[in-house]
């Protein structure tokens, strides 16, 4: 049987208070889990994990994948796949 987990980047609460430094960057989170949600750091803009691929909705609602790079203040992942992602 798989080990179903969930692993979280900071509390909401956190967040709600302004703390939207980054805490892990895209690519360490994506070790964590292929499916989830978040935000980047200063809350710039929602995230979306699926396929194990990595994408920011801005304000004005466009879809586009986000460097490995990218700081995350929050978020939480949890893992679906089972095997490698494969990002557009």
């Amino acid at each position: 049987m798989r080990d179903n987990k969930i692993y979280q980047v900071a509390t909401l609460q956190a967040l709600a208070l302004g703390y939207s430094r980054p805490v892990i960057s895209v690519g360490d989170l994506l070790q964590k889990g292929d499916i989830g949600l978040g935000t980047f750091e200063h809350v710039n803009g929602e995230m979306i994990v699926m396929e194990g691929c990595c994408y920011r909705a801005d304000r004005n609602g466009q879809i586009s994948q986000v460097p490995m790079e990218t700081g995350v203040p929050f978020a939480a992942v949890g893992r679906l796949l089972r095997g490698p992602a494969v990002c557009p």
